[in-house]
């Protein structure tokens, strides 16, 4: 039987699949317009910096390991792009770059390692690289974006070095390994599993010896140099490295107690639930395929032309198919029980959010082959009947491993589910964290009934592809639309990068118990490249090393200490961070405090209280042609305003952000013109941020034709007058002083 796709066909085929990722990618991430602050992107973002001997300076505060596979790839662009928002995109567009090679790499292992037909090829490569996690990791500066494409790598580097004449990609099976190693610490059993495999296929003549040996010399060298350029980053950024993974007292404690091996037994289900429910239940088949492919007995084989592995072929993957590389098979699984062996050892003393029970992104690296062996399973089996049993273990595993899940109560943890962890389920949260896994349990079930009922009607299995494709795309959106809305929040209206250059500072420390989820010490040093950054720990007995510290705004220390409040930053998720006053940039006594009270950039000692006298004075029009005029309103109605304004004060700036008591704000005083009519309410609007002397302002206002206690106001003509007012202690601008900042409002009857 004759591949009905031609080589040309093909070849067009893969570019234009390549080309479509790619615009997928970039399309998926643009919305996301800085990093999400999480600890993993403040260690491979800073890696990349310091590797590429760009910005002033990042220290990292008490932090786990961070590897620097994923910041290599980062540097170039790093140190092309200086300026944080272009380096920003440059580093989305290397991971749409980086994911959208999946294509033609899953396609060369379907076809080389897998023996799949050109059409095989393409639809399993087609699921492989829409896979949750290949969706998901783009929006992120996280390891998986180069982890997901160097594991088909090293299975093609492998299988380069079976073939007769391996020439010079028969060498990048050593680097690769070393390279998957350097990209995340789970990848540690690679080096094992790599030097086994090379030492078996020596021994049997699959692999030249010469090639094998010059292969581990390799992987062995690339391995020491990570390490040591590991720990000179380390040294370099870390004030302290966090060592959650323990070490062989802690694993030996896991194996060598019943609640140990308890923990790592659910711990282990937990994590196999997650790649089956995840994978409707396909991860189960991929796997199932490629052990019975492992297993098959040598047989004669179809076409060779691509220069065939000298194992021997298995005969039972259908008609026109290639050969398979059994080696690389082998390597495959073994590496990937390792790494999953790996995760659980690691969660399974380490569970402090929901979905450290089900982890899930150490082995989604692995998932993309999954898939593309389980639609080559279900393509290439002959009988229906077989291939529906391959469908009914996938479910069956689904079912039982999520009746085992349900035992752990995700709510136990505070139901937290970090998106990028669990990119295959987040969808599941649905807003009730505890109901999580039986809903992925459902899905999975469903969705694999879907597939096993289409199977059945259909002789042409390829029919699945297209279903598939959009349910795991849709599933791996979840985390691209949750990290998306999450850095929304937190950067809404957020401007503080140019706050502080306004400052013109040169080095900030930040106290790293200020915000519980250690915000500043991951977002500021992104977003300020030029200004150097470090960390202290009070808790540690540790003090700043710079004139600006970064610390809670009711600080009884820096109180103490005489520092004063330059900025306060109180937007974003800082209430839920246990800090409800966000933080202030506070500066120390010395020459840079002298500079900026001189130059009226400081709040006044004490704060918060009241402005100085001179700092209160503005100018205040409103724009759009409304001032001086009559503006009919409803009962209860309000008006929108645009205005502009001006700092022309002096001694101190104005904070408007947050609910900060003493916060500086538009307001609005609305008083009667006819006789006894009531005073209304006081509205207005916020600034919009830290506004210093001098400074011009654009800002919305809302005035509101209420009553003191919020009723509407009855019929009747009231004069309105904007100001610049302090909330607490009372002050504001004499309203009324300029006819730009006042207008007529008329309330109707209705």
């Amino acid at each position: 039987m004759s591949d009905p796709v031609s080589a040309r066909g093909f070849r067009l085929a893969v570019a234009a699949m390549t080309a479509a990722a790619l615009i997928f990618h970039l399309v998926a991430s643009w919305p996301v317009d800085h990093p999400s602050v999480v600890f993993d992107e403040t260690g491979y973002l800073g890696n990349a910096r310091w590797l590429a001997g760009a910005g002033a300076g990042w220290e990292m505060p008490t932090a786990p390991h961070y590897a620097i596979g994923y910041p290599l790839v980062l540097a170039p662009v790093t140190r092309l792009f200086t300026e944080a928002d272009a380096q920003w995109r440059a580093i989305l567009a290397v991971n749409a770059a980086l994911l959208a090679s999946l294509v033609p790499l899953l396609v060369l292992v379907a076809r080389r390692v897998l023996g799949a037909t050109r059409t095989q090829a393409l639809v399993a490569a087609a699921v492989g690289a829409l896979a949750p996690a290949v969706v998901a990791a783009g929006v992120s500066a996280i390891a998986e974006n180069l982890a997901l494409p160097l594991v088909p790598a090293s299975l093609l580097a492998l299988h380069a070095t079976t073939r007769r004449r391996p020439g010079p990609t028969g060498f990048l099976f050593g680097p690769t390994i070393a390279l998957l190693y350097a990209t995340h610490a789970r990848f540690v059993v690679a080096v094992a599993v790599g030097l086994a495999v090379l030492a078996v296929g020596a021994r049997q003549r699959l692999i030249p010896p010469a090639v094998a040996a010059v292969n581990a010399a390799l992987l062995v060298g690339g391995t020491i140099a990570s390490v040591v350029a590991t720990r000179a980053v380390e040294a370099a950024r870390w004030t302290n490295v966090e060592n959650l993974e323990g070490g062989v007292g802690e694993v030996r404690s896991l194996v060598t107690s019943p609640s140990g091996v308890g923990e790592l037994a659910m711990t282990s289900v937990g994590q196999a639930w997650y790649l089956a429910a995840g994978s409707l239940g396909l991860t189960v088949v991929g796997v199932a395929g490629l052990v019975t492919l492992l297993r098959a007995r040598a047989g004669p084989g179809g076409d060779r032309s691509e220069e065939p592995p000298t194992v021997a072929p298995t005969a039972a993957i259908g008609p026109g198919a290639g050969t398979v590389d059994r080696l690389a098979i082998g390597f495959l699984l073994a590496l990937a029980l390792g790494v999953f062996g790996a995760s659980v050892a690691f969660f399974a003393q380490n569970q402090f959010r929901a979905d450290h029970l089900v982890y899930g992104r150490h082995n989604d690296s692995f998932t993309p082959l999954w898939l593309v062996a389980a639609i080559l399973t279900i393509a290439r089996t002959p009988r229906p009947r077989l291939r529906q049993l391959f469908l009914l273990a996938g479910g069956t595993t689904v079912a039982l491993f999520g009746v085992l899940s349900l035992t752990r109560d995700p709510g136990g943890l505070g139901g937290r589910y970090s998106a990028f962890a669990v990119p295959a389920i987040i969808r599941y949260v649905a807003g009730d964290p505890p109901g999580t896994f039986w809903r992925a349990t459902v899905a999975g079930l469903v969705g694999l009934a879907i597939v096993f009922l289409v199977g059945a009607v259909m002789r042409r299995p390829v029919v699945l592809v297209p279903a598939l494709v959009v349910w795991f795309a849709w599933a791996g959106f979840g985390t691209v639309s949750a990290t998306a809305g999450y850095q929304d929040t937190i950067y809404q209206d957020w401007n503080v990068p140019a706050e502080v250059r306004r400052l013109e500072v040169e080095g900030i420390s930040i106290d790293v118990r200020s915000v519980e989820a250690a915000f500043p010490a991951l977002s500021y040093p992104f977003h300020l490249p030029d200004v150097r950054f470090t960390t202290f720990d009070p808790a540690f007995g540790e003090g700043p090393d710079q004139e600006l510290v970064l610390a809670r705004p009711d600080d009884p220390t820096r109180q103490a200490e005489g520092d004063r409040i330059a900025l306060i930053d109180g937007g974003g998720f800082y209430p839920f961070w246990d800090a409800p006053d966000g933080v202030a940039l506070w500066v120390r006594p010395g020459p840079e405090q002298d500079r900026l009270a001189e130059a009226g950039l400081l709040l006044p000692p004490g704060y918060p209280t009241g402005l100085p006298q001179e700092a209160r004075r503005a100018e205040l029009e409103i724009v759009g042609g409304l001032a001086g005029t009559e503006v009919a309103v409803a009962p209860g109605g309000s008006v929108q305003l645009d205005l502009r304004g001006r700092h022309i004060g002096s001694g101190s700036p104005w904070s408007g952000r947050g609910d900060n008591p003493a916060r500086v704000r538009i307001a609005a005083h609305v008083t009667p013109l006819d006789p006894d009519g009531p005073e209304g309410a006081v509205s207005g609007g916020p600034l919009p941020g830290w506004t210093v002397p001098g400074e011009a302002f654009e800002a919305t206002a809302e005035v509101f034709a209420v009553d003191g206690v919020l009723g509407p106001l009855p019929p009747g003509r009231y004069r309105v007058d904007l100001s610049v007012t302090q909330e607490q202690p009372t002050w504001r601008t004499d309203p009324g002083s300029d006819p730009g900042s006042s207008f007529t409002m008329v309330v109707t009857d209705g």
